[in-house]
C-alpha cells in the first residue's frame, strides 16, 4: 500500500468517524429535547391540577354554609368547572403508572355531590346534618389533597418526583415487582385513607361505582399469556415487549401490561380491553377534526368492534377525543359508552376507554313506547324547531335506564337543543344544550 493510498484511507476513516459523532450528538440532543418537553408538559398538568385543587378546596368551603338553592346550584357550578378541569389535567399524566384513581374518583364526585344536594333545595327540602357533615369531610380532604400536590409540584420543579427517567423506566426491575415509581404521588393517594361513602341521587353515587360489569358477568377467568394477546392487538406493540405489571383489583379485575410509554387493562373475565393509554406530547394538529374521527372508526373496526355510532367529540391539546354509543336497530344506547382519543399530528390512537360499555352492555328486553312520536312531539317547546328525532336509551341519576324520543332542534340563535322525552309516560326527562366549535361538540 503506497503512502497516497494511506493518506486516503485515513482520511476517509476519520471523516466516517466525524460523521458518527455527529450524528449521535444530534440524536441525543434531539432525544434531551424530547425529554425536556414531556417533562416541561408533567409539569404544567400538575401545576394546572393544583390550581383546580385550590378552587375545588374554596368552593367546598362555601357550599358547607350555604342553605339557598340557587347560591349552592351557582356554587356547585363552579365545583364542576374546576373538577372536570382537575380530571383533564390528570389525564395528561401517566395515570396508569402513578395509581390515581382515587385522586379522580374524588374530582368526580364533589361536583356532582353539591349538584344533588342543590337539586334538593330546589325542591324545597332541607338539608341534614349528616349531609353537612359530609360537605366538611368532602372540604377536608381536599384541603389535604391540594396541599400534597402543591408539595408534589415543587418535587417535580426540583426534578424529583415525576422525572423523565422515572417516568420512562417502565421495563426496570422496580416496575416488575410492583413498586411504585414516585413517593410524592402515593403520600396523594394516601389522602383517602378514611374517604366517606357517598350515596347519593348521581352517577358517581358509590353504590353505582361498585356495581358488577354486566358485559364480563359469567365470563370465563382467561390466562395472562391470552390477555396479553389481546394487549398486543388493542395497542399495535408486540408481546413480547409487553410487560405484565400487576392485577388491577376493582369492580372490573383487570391485569395490567405496559412498555415505554403505554399501558393496558384486559379484564380477567372475558379478555375485553377496558382502557389503553399511551403517553405522548402531542406539540401540533395537522389532521381536521373529521380526519382523527375516520382513524378513530377504523381502530374500532380493526378490533372487532361493531354497531358503535360516533355522537360528539371534543379535542384538547391536540388530542381529538370521540364519544360512541352502541346502536341497535333504531335505538342508540347511550350508557353502553365508548371512547377513543386520536393525535392529532398522526392519527396515532393514544387512548382507548370502554369501561362504560363493559359496565353497561348486555342484552336488553325494552318495552314498546306508549306513546307515539307524533305525541312525544307535542312535549316539544314551540320555542324550537324539530329536526330530526331518535329513540335514545339514557342514563339516571340513580343509575337506572329509560327509553326517550330524542329530539334534534333549534332553538333561538341558532342553538342547537337536544330534548328527551319519556317514551312510556310522556315526560320531559332533560334538556342539553348541543354546543360545538373548533374543538369539536359537547353537551351540557
Amino acid at each position: 500500500m503506497n503512502n497516497r493510498t494511506k493518506i486516503r484511507l485515513i482520511t476517509y476513516t476519520i471523516a466516517i468517524a466525524l460523521v458518527l459523532i455527529i450524528q449521535n450528538f444530534c440524536l441525543m440532543t434531539r432525544s434531551h429535547n424530547a425529554e425536556l418537553a414531556l417533562e416541561y408538559g408533567y409539569l404544567r398538568a400538575i401545576e394546572d391540577l393544583s390550581m383546580s385543587a385550590d378552587n375545588v378546596s374554596v368552593n367546598l368551603e362555601k357550599s358547607m354554609y350555604s342553605n339557598d338553592a340557587s347560591m349552592l346550584e351557582e356554587i356547585s357550578n363552579s365545583l364542576s368547572r374546576d373538577a372536570s378541569a382537575a380530571k383533564s389535567c390528570l389525564s395528561q399524566l401517566p395515570v396508569g403508572e402513578l395509581n390515581l384513581e382515587d385522586t379522580y374518583k374524588f374530582f368526580s364526585q364533589v361536583g356532582n355531590y353539591s349538584s344533588a344536594l342543590a337539586n334538593k333545595l330546589a325542591d324545597g327540602k332541607t338539608l341534614s346534618d349528616s349531609e353537612y357533615e359530609t360537605l366538611g369531610k368532602l372540604y377536608d380532604f381536599s384541603v389535604s389533597l391540594k396541599d400534597k400536590l402543591w408539595r408534589v409540584e415543587k418535587g417535580i420543579e426540583d426534578g424529583g418526583a415525576l422525572s423523565y427517567e422515572k417516568v420512562s423506566a417502565i421495563n426496570d426491575d422496580s416496575f416488575k415487582n410492583g413498586e411504585e415509581p414516585s413517593p410524592g404521588f402515593e403520600e396523594l393517594e394516601s389522602t383517602f385513607d378514611n374517604y366517606p361513602t357517598l350515596i347519593y341521587d348521581g352517577p358517581y353515587s358509590d353504590h353505582l361505582l361498585i356495581k358488577s360489569p354486566e358485559l364480563i358477568k359469567g365470563k370465563a377467568i382467561i390466562e395472562k399469556d391470552k390477555a396479553r394477546v389481546k394487549a398486543s392487538e388493542v395497542t399495535n406493540i408486540d408481546s413480547d415487549k409487553l410487560v405484565y405489571y400487576t392485577t388491577e383489583q376493582s369492580s372490573m379485575p383487570s391485569y395490567l401490561f405496559r412498555n415505554e410509554d403505554t399501558i393496558c387493562a384486559i379484564t380477567v373475565n372475558g379478555g375485553y380491553c377496558s382502557y389503553m393509554l399511551k403517553d405522548r406530547n402531542v406539540s401540533k394538529t395537522n389532521l381536521i377534526n373529521e380526519e382523527a374521527v375516520r382513524y378513530a372508526d377504523k381502530y374500532l373496526s380493526d378490533l372487532g368492534i361493531e354497531n358503535m355510532k360516533e355522537t360528539y367529540y371534543e379535542a384538547y391539546n391536540n388530542i381529538l377525543t370521540v364519544n360512541y354509543a352502541h346502536s341497535d336497530g333504531d335505538i342508540l344506547y347511550y350508557p353502553d359508552l365508548i371512547k377513543v382519543s386520536v393525535a392529532l399530528d398522526n392519527g396515532e390512537i393514544l387512548g382507548f376507554d370502554a369501561r362504560g360499555y363493559i359496565s353497561n352492555h348486555y342484552d336488553r328486553q325494552l318495552k314498546k313506547p306508549e306513546i307515539t312520536v307524533e305525541k312525544a312531539k307535542e312535549k316539544v317547546s314551540p320555542k324550537l324547531e324539530v329536526e330530526s328525532v331518535q329513540k335514545a336509551l339514557i342514563p339516571t341519576g340513580t343509575g337506572s335506564e329509560m327509553l326517550c324520543y330524542e329530539f334534534k332542534a333549534k332553538g333561538e340563535n341558532d342553538a342547537d337543543v337536544l330534548v328527551y322525552i319519556n317514551c312510556e309516560t310522556g315526560a320531559e326527562e332533560q334538556i342539553l344544550i348541543l354546543i360545538e366549535n373548533e374543538n369539536g361538540s359537547l353537551t351540557v
